[in-house]
């Protein structure tokens, strides 16, 4: 299930939001600002505000174009 506004919300208020990161946040602008999808600073596969997606660690690309942040623990999960 995508990470949305509520997923957002339900974070800040347990204390537990994350932030991609500088570098992070610039790559996913890049890849957004190059997609058909990307109408006005908003993304019409999703309905977010791309300025703020990409600020969540958590936060996917609906067109599978970037995904979240993973942990260390999530990266070496993968590498087994």
């Amino acid at each position: 299930m995508a990470y949305n506004i509520l997923d957002v919300a339900k974070d800040f208020v347990k204390g537990e939001l994350e932030y991609a990161g500088g570098q992070t946040e610039l790559d996913r602008l890049d890849i957004c600002g190059t997609c058909d999808a990307k109408v006005a600073g908003m993304c019409t596969a999703c309905g977010c505000v791309i300025h703020l997606k990409v600020k969540m660690a958590k936060s996917e690309c609906p067109m599978g174009l970037w995904g979240p942040v993973l942990t260390e623990g999530e990266r070496s999960t993968l590498d087994d």
